[in-house]
């Protein structure tokens, strides 16, 4: 909605060169302080631990999260 304003009254032929420069400096501003604050905040984000689990297995992750079947377990499965 205020963006739809700001478009309309913009457009208007009586808007002054300067209003529309104060209106993209504020714009600028705001940005740069959005976007620092964004960074801040995920450089301060808590990280999950990167200490390995020595429970775990050093195994390859499995490819896109489906079990793959290996040629030897499919001859076991299958009857004869």
């Amino acid at each position: 909605m205020k963006l739809r304003q700001l478009e309309i009254q913009l457009a208007k032929p009586e808007t002054k060169k300067e209003d529309i420069a104060i209106v993209m400096i504020a714009l600028q501003e705001q940005a740069f302080v959005l976007s620092n604050c964004v960074k801040n905040l995920i450089e301060k984000w808590p990280k999950p631990p990167t200490t390995t689990d020595p429970r775990t297995t050093n195994e390859v992750p499995l490819m896109f999260g489906i079990l793959l079947e290996t040629k030897k377990d499919s001859d076991s499965t299958s009857e004869t």
